[in-house]
């Protein structure tokens, strides 16, 4: 959870969410972690806030372009690594199955 111009915000992952995420971006999200370590790219990061953003109390995903324009607003202010860091946890937070271990 995060705070932006005074509301509270998450990045909610899913398998439905992370498929739009993926079928946008035409890569998968996993593969791009894991080749990157764990750095993704900003379309990437930019797809992944317009899918999976999400004001706390409200009942529905923020709309995709203000996601964008939260997202890009936060890597300035923030600087990249901290919003990188961000969609990490979230996505360890919400599918922790994505990263077990055999």
């Amino acid at each position: 959870m995060f705070e932006f111009n005074g509301k509270q915000y998450e990045l909610k992952f899913n398998m439905e969410r992370q498929k739009y995420v993926e079928n946008t971006t035409k890569t998968s999200l996993m593969g791009e972690f894991a080749s990157n370590q764990g750095m993704f790219s900003i379309l990437t990061m930019e797809t992944v806030f317009r899918f999976c953003l999400h004001e706390c109390g409200s009942d529905v995903f923020v709309g995709q372009k203000e996601a964008v324009q939260i997202c890009d607003d936060l890597i300035k202010e923030k600087g990249y690594g901290s919003v990188v860091l961000m969609i990490q946890n979230a996505m360890k937070d919400s599918m922790p199955f994505l990263f077990q271990a055999n």
